[in-house]
């Protein structure tokens, strides 16, 4: 957890969670593998609150804002320890193409690969064609049964789908004006 960064509801800062970890471990080690093993998570624990930065243009319209969803710290760290467990699982099934969000790849490599690959057509005059999509906010628009199915695929075990689909449907948010 990087430091400095603003608390969610409960007010705890990874400053505190780093000085106090002597005495926290334990507990929050015992929290964690409850939460791992019912499926379940505490009242609460993945509410966030959201403020809005202002980007730039004109302050009275919304789309000129990015809202930022503070998170407890203890939460965001129980999901390191979830995502962490789901990427040794799903590592070993990814294809060598999929370089984004994977650790040890980079989508520099991907951009080496094209630009050989534009090299060689130019070099044998042969036709590129290139289509570049970027959805826009990809992320906000993910049909979650979908996500659910998919995992299912690769051989996630249920108990970890169902906790995820835990942490979805109890997570609300408050947002600051």
């Amino acid at each position: 957890m990087r430091r400095g960064m603003a608390p969610g509801e409960d007010g705890v800062t990874a400053d505190a969670l780093k000085l106090a970890s002597h005495v926290l471990v334990q507990p929050l080690c015992e929290l964690f593998n409850k939460c791992l093993s019912s499926n379940c998570i505490p009242a609460g624990f993945a509410n966030s609150k959201t403020i809005l930065l202002f980007k730039k243009g004109d302050p009275s319209l919304f789309a000129n804002y990015r809202p930022i969803s503070l998170l407890s710290t203890i939460y965001k760290t129980f999901t390191r320890v979830l995502t962490n467990q789901l990427e040794s699982y799903l590592e070993n099934a990814q294809p060598v193409e999929q370089a984004g969000f994977r650790r040890g790849f980079s989508t520099t490599d991907h951009i080496q690969t094209l630009n050989e690959l534009a090299e060689k057509c130019d070099e044998f005059h042969l036709p590129l064609f290139m289509l570049f999509i970027d959805f826009e906010k990809a992320f906000d628009s993910i049909e979650y049964g979908a996500l659910y199915e998919a995992l299912r695929r690769q051989s996630i075990p249920e108990q970890a789908i169902r906790l995820l689909q835990t942490i979805y449907d109890s997570g609300r948010t408050t947002i600051q004006v």
